[in-house]
């Protein structure tokens, strides 16, 4: 029976393997965010050495264009886990927190001052869903605000 690929506005949760960086968005916003960043040196943070979820906790296999750039998402088999990857969350947001601390906001950041790294609770779509909102700031862009910031200086 073939896997049907996830509509453009199905939520998709991105993590690096080694759980040092996070991305939460649409399926189209996640496609648009892997484009603005390719060509640049990823590191250990590229498109063979991250996990995409959707908001049930399951793995998610991206669908590669002729072209080579991902187009969407099928669900993969096995079962959801959602409790663990609410744990790659929380370790993402731990190092998010360990970098924040030694790296304060203000002049020169990306962040301002006084900010604290988002801790979002409820099941794993809401978490998902809340950490899409916090890295959004629809006015500037891809600029997409200061916790978006700070995940990309964690992680790349």
């Amino acid at each position: 029976m073939p896997r049907s690929e996830l509509t453009l506005d199905a939520l998709v949760l991105t993590l690096c393997a080694d759980d040092g960086w996070l991305h939460a968005g649409t399926v189209a916003e996640t496609i648009e965010h892997a484009e603005h960043h390719r060509g640049e040196d990823a590191g250990d943070h590229g498109p063979d050495r991250v996990d995409f979820f959707d908001v049930t906790g399951r793995r998610l296999e991206p669908v590669v264009g002729h072209d080579l750039v991902v187009r969407g998402f099928v669900p993969a088999s096995g079962r959801p886990a959602p409790a663990r990857v609410k744990a790659r969350v929380n370790a993402v947001l731990d190092r998010a927190e360990v970098y924040l601390e030694a790296h304060p906001g203000g002049t020169g950041r990306p962040w301002p001052a006084g900010r604290t790294v988002p801790r979002p609770n409820g099941s794993l779509a809401d978490v998902v869903e809340r950490l899409r909102a916090s890295t959004r700031q629809l006015d500037q862009g891809h600029a997409a605000g200061w916790f978006h910031n700070l995940l990309h200086a964690i992680g790349v």
